[in-house]
């Protein structure tokens, strides 16, 4: 099997050129994190937030956010909050704690898968939920390099269990979360937005200001 001087080089050679071509320009390209998944950028390793917002039935949100690349694929991040209620309605409180996976990425784009566990007490009712989804993320940079821009949109679904004394009631659970979040520097502010799908639909917006590390 020798090469045809009129063919030029051997196909078999042709083939190899091509793939460490097509593997070099992979390993060339920026590989995004499960940050961008959970609407941040590339630029940090993880960031802290302080938020405030509103709720359904007229609630106002306080509480805090945090997000650690541990990985360049996987990421921890947790959320603890309260919402308090006019009279005679009781306050909620919740805390948060969940991983996100990254599948796929790309030079401005990400997929993650995500899972969470989230208590939340509303006097001495307790509600915890098991939240499992998908996480699509983007980002970019400016020209300056100092502004960033990411995005996010997270469909969930799971389990949620409510428990009252000797009392609990089991049920699937739909919700969804969506974020923005613009960077300068260290600096970081964002909006999010959640909303559950189920008997008792609520959801809620909330402003988000903190710093990157």
């Amino acid at each position: 099997w020798g090469n045809d001087p009129a063919s030029g080089a051997h196909p078999v050679n042709r083939m190899r050129v091509l793939a460490v071509a097509m593997a070099l320009s992979v390993l060339a390209a920026p590989a995004l994190s499960a940050q961008v998944c959970l609407g941040g950028t590339d630029a940090s390793r993880g960031w802290l937030t302080l938020g405030y917002g509103r709720a359904e039935g007229n609630g106002a949100i306080t509480g805090a956010d945090f997000a650690w690349r541990l990985s360049r694929s996987f990421a921890v991040f947790g959320e603890g909050d309260a919402t308090a209620y006019p009279a005679p309605d009781v306050a909620r409180h919740s805390l948060l704690l969940g991983g996100a996976y990254t599948v796929i990425k790309s030079n401005a784009v990400a997929a993650c898968l995500t899972a969470d566990v989230q208590e939340e007490r509303i006097a001495d009712l307790t509600i915890v939920r098991v939240p499992v989804g998908v996480s699509l993320g983007w980002a970019t940079t400016f020209a300056n390099g100092q502004e960033r821009l990411g995005l996010q949109v997270e469909p969930l679904f799971g389990y949620s269990r409510e428990s009252i004394a000797m009392f609990a009631h089991a049920s699937g659970l739909v919700s969804g979360r969506a974020g923005l979040v613009l960077g300068y520097g260290r600096l970081m502010f964002g909006l999010a937005y959640e909303r559950v799908f189920n008997d008792d639909s609520r959801w809620r917006t909330r402003a988000r200001l903190g710093v990157a590390f």
